[in-house]
């Protein structure tokens, strides 16, 4: 599709004051085109991206199966540009047929953009989740808080070469996809087309666990050791993994389908088979922590380069603590011993996806040091948009 360049920088102008985090403005990717005229002439786009995920995609546990991604052009109108854009994309939905309702409308927005929220929330759209960033300390060490967590090298796996994934794919949602697709790891909205997964990093509450698990979780032991992940230890992250998915799926985009567990065990399996970062705090012996991450590589003309400034960053997909071993700390210095190794891997920062509806969440990670890049709007189903 052929876009006015001065759309393109006039936008990149309005979002360089808007957020310096924020990466260069690139034409978008290719899709259905949008455009809607102001009362004074002005003139606004968007590309609606559509994707249907197949039953066996792991983008379907954070994502609704049918998926139309807007991804504005608003140039310097800001709230005004995108109300019109907005009301475009619902008469063009219309006309695009009825939706199912495992179905959603999704658009990626900066967060800092207040004014455009009034226009978003005008038409049916939720802020469910953001993804949020953290940059490297210009000191380069990251402290573990407290000297209560120690790392046990013993049953560490020597480090094994930096597994990155690059996201080449073009177009979040068009692409877009969450986090938990791999082979392409990035950070889009909708599904393995795109990123890595949307919802990351957010801290679950587990089910009731077998009974002796369940029972030691609880002692007041006064130290816990964090040691990485290893294919030997599937079955234990994939039990956090889950717990974390079911918890999120009750306040965010995420979704609890039956499949679930065979969905995470496959792609966890290949995981942890390539050496990908996972650690895993243990008290007494007993995994009750799990920080789930990977490497992401930002470079001009892939998909992550439109989320996040050039560089290599940390991606932190999934954090579990169980219900149990919550208030000791626990979280906190695991995510300081994982943010050190990413750094100590060479990132220049790392980057997650939360839910703002998430009472545990929505608290945790600002206290890390994350805050709001992009916020993804949605409703579903996606006949909802008004």
């Amino acid at each position: 599709m052929t876009v006015s360049r001065g759309l393109v920088e006039a936008q990149g102008t309005r979002f360089a004051g808007i957020d310096p985090w924020l990466p260069a403005v690139v034409a978008p990717p290719d899709g259905d085109v949008i455009t809607a005229a102001l009362p004074d002439g002005t003139r606004v786009a968007g590309v609606v991206q559509h994707q249907v995920h197949d039953r066996t995609s792991a983008a379907r546990l954070w994502s609704a199966t049918e998926v139309w991604e807007l991804t504005p052009l608003l140039g310097g109108a800001g709230a005004a540009g995108m109300d019109a854009l907005l009301r475009a994309w619902r008469q063009w939905m219309d006309r695009a047929g009825a939706a199912e309702r495992d179905s959603a409308c999704v658009v990626t927005w900066p967060s800092r953009d207040a004014e455009a929220a009034q226009a978003l929330l005008g038409h049916g759209l939720v802020p469910l989740s953001v993804i949020a960033v953290r940059r490297t300390s210009p000191a380069g060490v990251t402290r573990i808080p407290s000297a209560m967590a120690r790392a046990t090298p013993s049953r560490t796996p020597s480090p094994s070469p930096p597994t990155t994934l690059d996201s080449t794919r073009s177009g979040p949602s068009s692409a877009q996809v969450r986090p938990d697709t791999h082979n392409a790891a990035p950070i889009g909205p909708i599904g393995p087309i795109g990123p890595i997964g949307p919802i990351g990093a957010r801290v679950g509450r587990t089910p009731p666990l077998a009974g002796a698990l369940a029972a030691r979780t609880t002692p007041p032991s006064g130290t816990f050791a964090i040691r990485r992940a290893t294919p030997a230890d599937l079955e234990t992250v994939l039990t956090l993994a889950l717990a974390e998915l079911r918890y999120s799926a009750l306040v965010g985009s995420t979704v609890d389908r039956p499949e679930a567990a065979e969905l995470k065990r496959r792609t966890l399996a290949e995981r942890l088979a390539a050496g990908g970062p996972a650690w895993l705090a243990e008290r007494d012996g007993i995994a009750v922590a799990l920080a789930e991450c990977a490497l992401v590589t930002s470079e001009p003309g892939n998909w992550t380069s439109t989320r996040l400034p050039t560089g290599r960053w940390g991606y932190v997909n999934c954090v579990s603590v169980l219900p149990g071993a919550r208030g000791a700390g626990i979280g906190r210095h695991l995510m300081a011993y994982a943010h050190r190794e990413l750094q100590r891997l060479g990132t220049v920062g790392s980057y997650l996806y939360y839910n703002p509806p998430n009472p545990l969440s929505s608290v945790f990670w600002p206290r890390q040091g994350y805050r709001p890049l992009w916020t993804v709007w949605e409703v579903r189903p996606a006949g909802a948009l008004r």
